[in-house]
């Protein structure tokens, strides 16, 4: 293996890291199952929206079952 031609400071990385994303429009969130109630629900009522009593049913689910 050669030597390499750029080195970059982390902080620097960082930088251009964060330029691309905001470049691209992109938005970094967490993951959590909170993420895919509409996709569940959807699958399972085939209603588009789903309706806001059962995603507040599913987040009550969610929510009781992680304590």
């Amino acid at each position: 293996v050669g030597e390499s031609k750029f080195v970059f400071e982390p902080r620097t990385i960082q930088r251009m890291e964060l330029l691309l994303l905001n470049t691209l429009k992109w938005k970094m969130n967490a993951v959590t199952p909170l993420s895919f109630i509409d996709f569940f629900l959807y699958r399972i009522t085939h209603a588009n929206p789903p309706a806001l009593s059962l995603v507040s049913k599913t987040v009550e689910l969610i929510l009781t079952a992680t304590k």
